[in-house]
């Protein structure tokens, strides 16, 4: 994972999170990740995978649409379902 501590404004998620406006509750789920994680995740508690900071950031920039974001949660819950 990445952590904030490396003083890099890039992996401060928080600062993202803020600059869209978006709640914890809003943003996380986005990514597939619960609000109790996102919480852990900004107060540097727990690393940020980095999956979830490529997606993140790349949301964050307007490279990865919410409707990709979606779409690609859809494909793991499908993949997910065809294990069991």
């Amino acid at each position: 994972g990445v952590r904030k501590d490396d003083g890099k404004p890039v992996t401060a998620v928080k600062a993202i999170r803020d600059r869209l406006g978006h709640s914890q509750r809003g943003f996380w789920p986005i990514f597939g990740v619960t609000q109790a994680a996102g919480c852990r995740y900004e107060s540097d508690s727990r690393e940020i995978p980095m999956p979830v900071l490529m997606l993140v950031l790349g949301y964050a920039e307007g490279k990865i649409s919410r409707a990709l974001l979606t779409d690609l949660k859809e494909l793991v819950k499908q993949s997910e379902a065809e294990k069991n």
